[in-house]
């Protein structure tokens, strides 16, 4: 049985940091979850996100092209 909850379904962007006198701080960026406007998040402006949904999917994927047993659960959870 294969359990979603989506609770790790969220959208995310990458937003400018900005310093106490509000200039851009160039080379970092905050990665905010746009529904709740939480920084999830500092990183280097190489820094490239990736929806949870593309992990999620590549989980499976590699669990099905293992040919596991069947009998399994999968729950997702993002803290």
């Amino acid at each position: 049985m294969l359990d979603f909850r989506n609770s790790w379904d969220f959208p995310i962007e990458s937003q400018p940091i900005y310093d106490q006198l509000g200039h851009v701080i160039e080379g970092h960026q905050s990665i905010v979850r746009t529904d709740t406007n939480e920084s999830l998040g500092v990183h280097g402006s190489r820094y490239k996100a990736v929806s949870h949904q593309d992990v999620v999917d590549s989980v499976v994927d590699g669990i099905k092209t293992a040919d596991l047993s069947k009998d399994y659960d999968l729950y997702v959870d993002v803290m």
